[in-house]
């Protein structure tokens, strides 16, 4: 095979799975997850495991995901949303059959150290909506944490806000009134 040859099977492929992603856009299944994935600024490292994290990078890899999913959803079973200290994850395994090992795969697993609290949630919906809640929270308590490290008399608040703003969670009525 010659370069050029090569270079029109990656645009090929990447042209392919462009119109597989715009189509589970909108599929009735697949649309929120889809376009919840497409649009979170959720560190995916954060709630998926690194494998799995590390295919959203590119349009080939992202259309692996959705792929992977969707086989989970309807044709295995095998995807499951633990809440894990509060923290939500997808895991490809089946509720019922996961055990530590199945945490092992998650990036933060060596961050958990000791898993106080197991919550398992029922759809994928609910995970969105528990991912979602959980980013707003850490936002905000970065934002606070930030108030009380950062010297505002220098460079003011201003500052710091700007920095915050570039998060779509980010809630003016946060900035303490003076």
């Amino acid at each position: 095979m010659n370069t050029e040859t090569r270079f029109v099977m990656f645009e090929t492929k990447y042209n392919n799975a462009i119109s597989y992603i715009k189509k589970q856009q909108t599929d009735d299944v697949m649309s929120s997850i889809t376009n919840w994935l497409l649009d979170t600024e959720i560190n995916p490292y954060s709630f998926l495991p690194e494998f799995y994290a590390n295919l959203v990078c590119t349009a080939e890899g992202f259309e692996s995901l959705l792929h992977q999913i969707r086989h989970a959803l309807f044709d295995d079973g095998d995807i499951s949303f633990p809440v894990i200290n509060n923290n939500p994850y997808i895991l490809f395994v089946d509720r019922y059959e996961a055990t530590l090992n199945s945490f092992a795969d998650l990036s933060l697993y060596d961050e958990i150290y000791v898993i106080n609290d197991v919550v398992w949630l029922n759809s994928i919906e609910e995970f969105m909506v528990a991912a979602d809640e959980n980013h707003r929270k850490t936002i905000k308590k970065c934002f606070n944490s930030d108030l009380r490290r950062f010297d505002i008399d220098y460079f003011g608040i201003d500052y710091l806000v700007s920095i915050y703003k570039n998060y779509k969670v980010f809630d003016e009525s946060w900035i303490p009134t003076k």
